[in-house]
């Protein structure tokens, strides 16, 4: 039972197969009971309309201009940085990002500064960065060597 005309070719299929199956519209239609005579098998069930396809005209679109030019300049830069500079850059943005996340003890300052350059906490890189903030003022440690951060 199905309004859907589109299993016409699936009935048609079986019924070239010698299967007898029907589309009904709606159950309605149904009697459950033995038609008596059945349908011959060339026998269409709905004839299809025909419908005809218009070709569609395909306008060209506008191109817009795109920052590639801004993209290459900025990559470049990027390139001539040198890469303690990016790192201290990195660790710096998520500091003013996550000020509550900040840490309290210079351990846990040299480990964050590790995660956030995807580095090991005891290699050179990790050391560059944070003697870099050190140098730059933008880290400082008070008496009870507690990290001050000039942001």
């Amino acid at each position: 039972v199905s309004k859907d005309g589109g299993f016409d070719p699936l009935i048609d299929h079986l019924r070239a197969r010698h299967i007898h199956v029907y589309r009904h519209v709606g159950c309605a239609e149904l009697t459950f009971t033995w038609p008596g005579k059945k349908l011959p098998v060339s026998e269409p069930i709905v004839e299809k309309p025909v419908v005809k396809k218009v070709p569609v005209k395909k306008v060209a679109a506008k191109k817009v201009p795109t920052k590639t030019v801004a993209k290459k300049v900025a990559k470049k830069a990027v390139e001539k940085m040198d890469p303690v500079e990016i790192w201290k850059e990195r660790v710096l943005k998520d500091f003013k990002e996550h000020p509550k996340a900040q840490p309290k003890k210079r351990k846990a300052l040299i480990a964050k500064i590790a995660n956030l350059i995807n580095k090991r906490a005891d290699g050179p890189e990790v050391q560059s960065v944070f003697s870099r903030m050190v140098k730059t003022g933008n880290l400082q440690f008070d008496e009870k060597d507690v990290p001050v951060y000039l942001i």
